[in-house]
């Protein structure tokens, strides 16, 4: 069978399909569903009726948060009640209480750290008992993670029912029977605000403006402009066909969020004739974003008779407009794209705003890094392998803080520098020194552990970048710009500062052979808090047309008219 599901609000339906199915499931994620329909190929003809089973499954208390973003709480007062752990022999569990409802999207307890195997989800109530199932004899409701699966995690957690806390038991050790030891809880939650919906990474405005764009061009032939025309309360752009199709990318290493896209059909003297639109976006990567099954891309399409898409488009790296119907089916004319969201050199759509609080009483939180350190000053015990430009570099220590710095062999600029490393517990900053000729900006890409990727922009070299990130595990350094003298980028050195297996550092708690039970409150480290992570909205009347991404510490600034 295939199926196709569309959302939308205000009178208007998207359409977005179809989705085909492999062996009769479909198996993704559609946000804010309003109808589905399904149409199903390949059966046998009968003369009886024939009864169909569809099985469709939906998180009720977390729709549309099971699309959005994890969130790691363990270190968030606002979310934490306490933790507790009972470490008596053969029954050995964590107990979370927290301080309001929440949508958890997934429960970790850490390998290879660890030699836990296998652990058991359950829900407790606002009396300490553990939720059962009265329609399954009262059996408690609880998820098991299969035994050996990396990090023993549970995730895709749907309760339809509301809960205080929950309890994680541990419930194999390898080798068998073994005494739990380095047992790292985590906990990530959904971006979700109340029972569903989604908090916008930032005050969301027009982001259609040609210093956001790279590209924005007519894929058309039948088309010839230079797209100056075609912005918000323009006069628009005329094309000598039907069904025109538009290319736009943004900046690089740039990603939009995006919430609407329209073409703006009214403008005083300007009438457009756009009655339908279909969107197929690039994703971070620059690629296309495909069908798993069909291969196909995925379209977005607007309802026939309003030109406007709307969703939750994360990290989106560019979109291809196609004009899908027009007034009496004339060419398209006056041409205006709007884009509604967020706009921003970092990474979007992955950070949670908590709700303010006032009291920290009986909640552990200890800072992941209060003292951060070198970490290249002996580079050989944390990174595993290099590769520079294509090469492998054999010689790990050559980018210590004591040596002249690396320098490629082939390319007239740093095309792809990527260093994996032993698991990094934290990096607090990053920066690229010592080279006479490289030229930023510069873009640095920290993986970690969970396949989750913390992005920032340096401007020039020597800028040493302030980064939160956790569980590193790989880091790719890239510029756009050639070399001063077009000769390979010459005595490279990476500063990297942070915390490097330190357990006792570690955001999240510990069980060790012999386990504390104490709670505590501990002050965190001072630091300056107007970061582009931390800001949901940062603007003045005095440029409207800046997104204030040059106003933070350490860089260019902006300028107020």
């Amino acid at each position: 069978g295939g199926g196709g599901g569309g959302g939308g609000g205000g009178g208007s339906m998207i359409t977005m399909g179809p989705i085909r199915s492999s062996q009769g499931v479909i198996n993704q994620c559609f946000p804010r569903v309003n109808i589905i329909t399904l149409e199903f190929f390949g059966l046998s003809i009968s003369t009886s009726k024939q009864d169909v089973s569809i099985n469709l499954s939906t998180c009720e208390n977390t729709l549309p948060c099971n699309c959005t973003p994890l969130y790691d709480i363990m270190q968030d007062s606002s979310y934490l009640e306490r933790i507790d752990f009972n470490a008596s022999a053969g029954s050995q569990y964590f107990r979370v209480y927290f301080k309001k409802q929440i949508h958890i999207g997934l429960v970790q307890v850490l390998t290879p750290r660890s030699n836990v195997k296998q652990i058991r989800l359950s829900y407790f109530d606002e009396y300490n008992q553990i939720i059962k199932n009265s329609e399954l004899q009262g059996w408690p409701i609880n998820y098991i993670s299969p035994f050996g699966r990396k990090n023993n995690a549970l995730d895709k957690l749907c309760p339809n029912f509301m809960f205080y806390g929950i309890q994680v038991d541990l419930l194999q050790t390898d080798p068998s029977n073994s005494p739990v030891h380095n047992a790292t809880l985590t906990i990530h939650v959904r971006n979700c605000d109340g029972v569903g919906g989604r908090i916008p990474p930032c005050a969301e405005t027009n982001i259609m403006y040609p210093q956001n764009l790279e590209t924005y061009k007519f894929l058309s032939s039948g088309c010839s402009s230079d797209m100056t025309q075609a912005y918000e309360n323009l006069p628009g752009e005329n094309c000598q066909e039907k069904n025109p199709a538009i290319l736009i990318k943004f900046q690089q290493p740039n990603l939009a969020y995006i919430s609407t896209i329209e073409y703006q059909r009214e403008y005083g003297q300007y009438p457009g004739n756009v009655r339908q639109i279909e969107a197929i976006f690039f994703d971070a990567n620059n690629s296309i974003i495909f069908d798993e099954i069909t291969g196909e891309p995925i379209r977005w399409i607007s309802s026939e008779n309003k030109p406007i898409i709307s969703g939750d488009f994360q990290d989106v790296r560019g979109l291809i407009l196609k004009v899908l119907k027009t007034d009496n089916d004339t060419n398209a004319q006056r041409i205006r794209v709007i884009m509604n969201g967020c706009y921003s050199a970092v990474k979007l759509g992955t950070y949670i705003i908590p709700e303010p609080r006032t009291t920290r009483v009986g909640v552990t939180i200890v800072s992941s890094c209060p003292n951060p350190i070198d970490l290249m000053a002996n580079p050989s015990g944390k990174i595993l392998s290099m590769t520079l430009n294509g090469e492998v570099i054999p010689d790990l220590n050559s980018i210590s803080s004591a040596s002249s710095g690396l320098t490629a062999k082939t390319g007239d600029k740093l095309q792809t520098w990527t260093i994996v490393t032993n698991l990094i517990d934290t990096v607090t900053s990053i920066g690229l020194v010592n080279s006479p000729n490289v030229i930023g900006p510069i873009q640095y890409k920290l993986h970690n552990t969970f396949h989750a990727v913390s992005e920032i922009t340096g401007n020039y070299t020597g800028q040493i970048v302030p980064i939160y990130a956790k569980n590193i595990r790989q880091i790719v350094i890239t510029t756009n710009i050639p070399t001063t003298d077009n000769q390979p980028p010459k005595n490279l050195k990476l500063i990297l500062n942070g915390c490097f297996k330190q357990e006792q550092l570690r955001t999240i708690p510990q069980i060790e052979e012999r386990i504390s039970t104490t709670t505590s409150v501990v002050s965190c480290l001072k630091t300056n808090i107007l970061t582009r992570t931390n800001m949901q909205q940062f603007s003045s009347p005095a440029a409207p047309l800046s997104d204030f991404s040059r106003a933070y510490a350490n860089m260019r600034g902006e300028d107020l008219t």
